[in-house]
Formats: structure tokens, C-alpha cells, sequence
């Protein structure tokens, strides 16, 4: 088990530390084997109150006071981190913002033999004690550090429109702003509330020190053996009154488009999609597509695709509107028309995303059916018309979107969690397709709204293995991200965004994509346009 210091103020942390430290205790990779407290200093003279009128920031000090996010709220760790050792810490100011730890407290600090460090107080600290634990001092920077540096952290993605709010976790360097990055991620920015995107963003990295700590645990220093990165973004501050004036007017715009959104209704549909993997790969935008006439009752939607004696057979969601539920029903497209819909697949709770994939002769399908908290498998017994159940995968989780396929040594089981569906990549892995499965070590291997989500089976161009995802970042289900995976092992994993697909804005289904699959040479996606709601419904 490795050992961590805290860098803290004492025993009371902020929410989303206290989780930090929660669930590397609960994970049970890392002890705490000591506190570093902040030395006491003496607090600043307040201002008079002519005096704080003047101040230009004063519109964000009385919004931070009446927006306070529950992330930052105090929380007592005094019962999780009782007979935990702690030493007192006072820095040296160096230039206008380093501090410096004396050599003797560095010499204390070395003599708990930590492994790692994480920085919950000081500021930007330099010098020998950011060597003084195995692994280095482990910092939170909650912005894409590469535009986003300095803070407040989520304010300035809502007031310059950003789809998206990165973080990272680094270990720290003597270099300003280049840190060694240990975890990376990409949240939707909640645009229409400072204090929700806040408690999203900082709550969405608890898990990444516990994750980081257990690679280390499986792979060694080469968990934390990454170069640095760099970055010369300018430094952002507090808001001025005017940037807050502005910050409002934006504010107000977002919470008037999503009260007209909530107003409106998805409605999905499946075509036949004129592009070829070729196209994929280099970025497209789908247009000319053969869409399945519009249904009365409902829509489809999540369509997997499969060639027999010519026909394309396609398995998709149907959602039945007047019974707000969805069964899984079959398609086919003869080359001029779609005809043939019938249902085959009808769990006993909502169901979707039909995967679809073949093991020697054997047709199997994957629906999701995260309600059931299981991953159901289902066996062709007659394509497509006849299923029979074959076990169940993963039990006792909500897991969206499965897809199942081989690659290298393994068969993979890539999904999200239902309480994260756009966010968050799990990974599962097995020898057989039929279990028993297995946990990647890293889970979650991914964190980013653009491209974690899968939407589709993967497939393979001229070697190598490309996976189609949702970038739900503006809207869910707006484009696929096409990944290519580099590197997917139980204790790996790596892929890269190549292209993006993109609808076709002035089709009739043109406002989202979150399905692509090819079979043979011929591409089945699904698409979107928002209907107004009736009154009452």
C-alpha cells in the first residue's frame, strides 16, 4: 500500500477534497500517513465599506458569496484522519508568487517515506520538497490548462461560451505551468449555473488520485514517467465588474435557451448514409441520407446493421412515445425502401442500442438495458427475427451503450455509467465473450464529454482499429468523434481523436448524430430534430 501526505489547512476540507481523500481510503491502493499544515499568518486588515465599493471586483466577491457551490462547502475529516500524524509548515514568499519550504521541514517531510503528496493549501510551491515524496506533489488545476490558466476555475468557460471545461491533475514541476499530467479531463460546461458547473467539474475528478495511485500499484513509475507539459495561455483572474456585467447577460441568454428547450422533444430516425469509411476517417458531414419514413407513435433510433443474402437487416431502438418506453425492433432496407419493421427483442424495461457482433457462427445482440442494472446477451436463433437470452455479462451496475469486439489478446467491453452517460469511458475485458469479465484497472479509462460515449461498433482500416463516439459536449448526441486506438491492454489504454461526423444541418433529421455502422460498404446512421411538445405532455 502506498503512503500519501496532505498538503491542507488542518482537519476541515472542502467537499470535493474530503471525497479525493474518501476514495483513495475506500479504494485501499493508499494510506494517509501525514499531514503538512499551513503555518497560521496573520489575516489581512478588511476594507471599510467605501472602500469595498470601490474595489473593481466587486460584483464576482458578491455573486462567489451568493452562489456558493456545495463542492467548496466545509466537510470534517477528523474520524477518517484521526492518529494521522501532522507537522506545522511555514513557506518563504520568493518573487511575487513561489514559496519555498525550509530544509528542515523538507528533512521532516522525507522522513514519513511518502510516496506521493497532494496539494490541498500553499500556493505555487517550488524547491526540494517537491522531490521529498517518491512520486513527486500531485495538484489540481480544474481548467484546460492550455487556454485556461490561473481562475476562477468554471467561470470563464460560461462567460466566453465554451461547450466544454477541462481539468487535469499534474504532478508538480520546478517550471511554472508545466506539470507532468497523471489524468486529464473534459466535462460539459453547465452554462446556465456558475455554482452546478463548479460542484460538475470538481466532483467529476474525485476518483483521479485513487485511479492514479493503482496504476502505480500495477505498472510502477512508468504511471508518472510522462514528459512534461507546457503551456503560455495568459493568466486569468477574477472578473471585473464590467466582465460581471457581461458574465449576466450571458447567463441570463443560457437559462431563457434552455427553458425553451425543455419546451421541445428529441425525435430520432434511421438512414441509409452515402459515405464510405474512407470518408470517415478524413471528416465528413452527412448529407443525402435515405432516412426510414417518419412513425406516428415514436421514433428510432441506435441503428446496428448486418448484411444477409443481399438485405440489410437493422436492429434499432423503437421508442414507443404513448408508453414513454422502448423495445428493440428490426428493419430492413432492400437498396430502393425501408420496409419490414417488426419487434424481436422486449426486455421487461426500457431497452436500446442494440449491439450487434458475431463470435465463429453465432449472432449475438447487446441491448442496453441499464434499468435492469445487468448487460444482457441475447443469441440469434433466427436472424433477425427470433433471440433467445445467453447470460448476462456485467451484474448488478447501470452500464449505457455496450459494445463488445476483439482486439489483440482480449475480447473488450467499452461503455458509460448511467449516472455519467456522456462523461466517462469504463472498459471491461474477457477471453471469451461469455465471461467472465473483468474491470480495466484504470476504469474509468477516459473522461470526456466529446469523445467517451460509444456510438457504434468499431471497425478496422488498413490495420488499425477505429471507435466511433458521441461528442455530447454542445448537445447530446450533436456529432460522432472518430477515435483510433493506440494502445488497450488490462492496464492500458490510449486512443486518439481523428475525425468528426457531422449532420447535415438543413436535413430533416440534422440537428444531432450519435450512431454510425457499416455493414459491407453500406453505412446506417440515425438523426435528430427537435419537435415542439403538446400542452400537457
Amino acid at each position: 500500500m502506498l503512503r500519501f501526505g496532505i498538503m491542507c489547512a488542518g482537519r476541515s476540507f472542502p467537499q470535493w477534497q474530503a471525497s479525493v481523500i474518501r476514495r483513495l481510503l475506500e479504494r485501499g491502493d493508499a494510506a494517509p500517513a501525514l499531514l503538512i499544515v499551513r503555518a497560521a499568518s496573520a489575516a489581512p486588515k478588511r476594507p471599510g465599506t467605501l472602500d469595498a465599493l470601490r474595489k473593481p471586483k466587486l460584483l464576482w466577491r458578491l455573486y462567489r458569496r451568493c452562489n456558493q457551490p456545495r463542492a467548496l462547502a466545509p466537510i470534517s475529516l477528523d474520524a477518517e484522519l484521526a492518529g494521522v500524524p501532522q507537522i506545522v509548515c511555514a513557506t518563504t514568499r520568493k518573487g511575487r508568487f513561489s514559496e519555498y519550504f525550509s530544509a528542515h521541514d523538507v528533512e521532516r517531510i522525507r522522513g514519513y517515506d511518502l510516496d506521493f503528496i497532494l496539494r490541498f493549501s500553499f500556493g505555487i510551491i517550488r524547491g526540494d520538497v517537491l522531490e521529498s515524496a517518491r512520486y513527486g506533489v500531485w495538484s489540481f488545476h480544474h481548467g484546460d490548462e492550455t487556454r485556461y490558466r490561473g481562475g476562477p476555475p468554471g467561470f470563464w468557460e460560461i462567460e466566453r461560451g465554451d461547450p466544454v471545461c477541462g481539468a487535469v491533475l499534474q504532478r508538480l514541476t520546478d517550471r511554472l505551468d508545466a506539470g507532468i499530467i497523471l489524468r486529464r479531463g473534459y466535462f460539459k460546461t453547465i452554462d446556465y449555473s456558475y455554482a452546478r458547473n463548479v460542484n460538475h467539474l470538481f466532483m467529476g475528478t474525485v476518483e483521479w488520485p485513487a485511479s492514479v495511485a493503482a496504476e502505480i500499484r500495477a505498472t510502477g513509475d512508468t504511471a508518472v514517467a510522462r514528459p512534461p507539459s507546457g503551456s503560455s495561455a495568459p493568466i486569468l483572474v477574477a472578473p471585473t465588474n464590467l466582465q460581471m456585467l457581461r458574465f449576466g447577460i450571458r447567463l441570463g441568454r443560457n437559462v431563457l435557451r434552455r427553458i425553451v428547450k425543455r419546451m421541445q422533444r428529441e425525435e430520432w430516425n434511421v438512414g441509409i448514409a452515402p459515405i464510405t469509411r474512407e470518408q470517415v476517417l478524413r471528416g465528413c458531414r452527412v448529407s443525402g441520407v435515405r432516412w426510414h419514413p417518419r412513425l406516428r407513435d415514436g421514433w428510432i433510433a441506435d441503428p446496428m446493421a448486418r448484411s444477409v443474402d443481399g438485405t440489410l437487416h437493422v436492429l434499432c431502438e423503437r421508442m414507443n412515445l404513448p408508453a414513454n418506453k422502448a423495445h428493440i425492433a428490426s428493419i430492413t432496407f432492400d437498396g430502393k425502401n425501408w420496409n419490414g419493421e417488426r419487434s424481436v427483442i422486449e426486455p421487461s424495461c426500457h431497452a436500446s442500442y442494440p449491439y450487434l457482433f458475431t463470435d465463429g457462427s453465432d449472432v449475438f445482440c447487446v441491448p442496453e438495458t441499464a434499468a435492469a442494472h445487468r448487460v444482457a446477451m441475447f443469441r440469434s436463433v433466427e436472424f433477425p427475427k427470433r433471440w433467445e437470452y445467453a447470460g448476462t455479462l456485467v451484474d448488478g451496475v447501470s452500464l449505457v451503450d455496450s459494445t463488445v469486439f476483439k482486439f489483440e489478446d482480449y475480447w473488450w467491453l467499452l461503455c458509460t455509467a448511467a449516472d455519467a452517460t456522456a462523461e466517462r469511458l469504463l472498459a471491461y475485458y474477457a477471453l471469451d465473450p461469455r465471461g467472465p469479465w473483468q474491470p480495466h484497472a484504470l476504469n474509468p479509462v477516459k473522461i470526456d464529454v466529446r469523445c467517451s460515449r460509444p456510438a457504434g461498433p468499431p471497425f478496422w482500416y488498413e490495420g488499425r482499429c477505429y471507435r466511433p463516439a458521441q461528442d455530447s459536449s454542445r448537445s447530446y448526441g450533436g456529432r460522432i468523434a472518430v477515435n483510433r486506438i493506440e494502445r488497450l491492454t488490462p492496464t492500458e489504454f490510449c486512443e486518439e481523436t481523428v475525425a468528426y461526423v457531422e449532420p447535415d444541418p438543413r436535413a430533416p433529421y440534422g440537428e444531432g448524430l450519435h450512431t454510425l455502422s457499416f455493414a459491407g460498404d453500406r453505412c446506417v446512421i440515425d438523426g435528430k430534430r427537435y419537435r415542439w411538445k403538446r400542452i400537457g405532455r
